[in-house]
């Protein structure tokens, strides 16, 4: 039987597309792999925990640092992990709970209001032990609790959501859009602000949104993402960072930087 010249293309294109999908997944699955295998390296010894986190100590476990690929890191004494979210012990009065979707970062003067975040957050408690802990651990061969079986991926866990998000209203032009935040924001006990983006532009490269000069999120309509602030205002920006003007061409005169400042409202009882 014959098959036409185009359906044979046809036939390959898919059959190429299938090899290239699998090979990328083998990829992404070796390295995940690759990640939790290597605990050591030299002088330096690793816990990996939710890629690409992971603590680090240079001095054989007299301190640890928790990093990830965008160079930030921070001390850290324990860790225990929970969905997308790394906590634990910061140091000696500071307790710690990370984000690893949207990489935001509170921080708590004990463990029971780390614990409350949580349970606001509903994300059950799991176990919590020093970062040498868990190094001991994996260096007897015994995988940490969060780790995937061999082959496979970390678990994809969805975003942190919250029922009382406050809408941030992104509109008109992307070289000069209107910027509003719509409603009140009140005081949260554990310091976490959800806000969700709302937005007609068609298509948005450029408009990013950064809360406390924290990292920017590009204003996607209906993204929703959380931030921390212990202080008792928020400092909104909606802009093009210098990076992404560059890569689309747009000068610096044109670069858009919107601020807005939100003062926390205490809640009436």
């Amino acid at each position: 039987m014959k098959i036409p010249v185009f359906a044979a293309a046809a036939l390959i294109l898919c059959w190429g597309t299938s090899c290239n999908n699998s090979v990328r997944r083998e990829q992404e699955q070796h390295l995940q792999q690759s990640f939790y295998e290597l605990i050591s390296d030299w002088d330096i010894l690793y816990v990996p925990v939710i890629a690409p986190y992971r603590a680090s100590s240079l001095d054989k476990g007299e301190t640890w640092l928790l990093s990830n690929d965008a160079l930030e890191s921070y001390p850290v004494i324990s860790i225990g992990v929970t969905n997308n979210c790394i906590y634990g012990r910061a140091d000696a009065s500071t307790w710690y709970l990370i984000d690893t979707h949207s990489h935001m970062r509170a921080t708590y003067a004990s463990r029971a209001e780390c614990m409350s975040a949580l349970q606001a957050l509903q994300l059950p408690q799991r176990e919590i032990r020093t970062c040498n802990a868990w190094h001991d651990q994996l260096a007897h061969r015994k995988p940490c609790y969060w780790y995937p079986a061999k082959g496979q991926k970390y678990p994809e866990y969805p975003p942190l959501k919250s029922d009382h998000a406050t809408i941030l209203q992104v509109h008109g032009d992307l070289r000069d859009p209107e910027f509003k935040v719509a409603q009140q924001v009140s005081t949260n006990p554990n310091g976490i602000y959800f806000f969700r983006v709302e937005s007609d532009l068609p298509d948005n490269p450029l408009l990013h949104l950064s809360v406390n000069n924290g990292s920017p999120v590009l204003a996607e309509n209906g993204l929703i993402f959380p931030v921390f602030s212990k202080d008792n205002y928020l400092e909104l920006t909606l802009y093009v960072p210098f990076p992404v003007a560059e890569a689309h061409k747009v000068p610096e005169n044109e670069r858009v930087r919107i601020f807005r400042n939100v003062a926390l409202q205490q809640e009436s009882k």
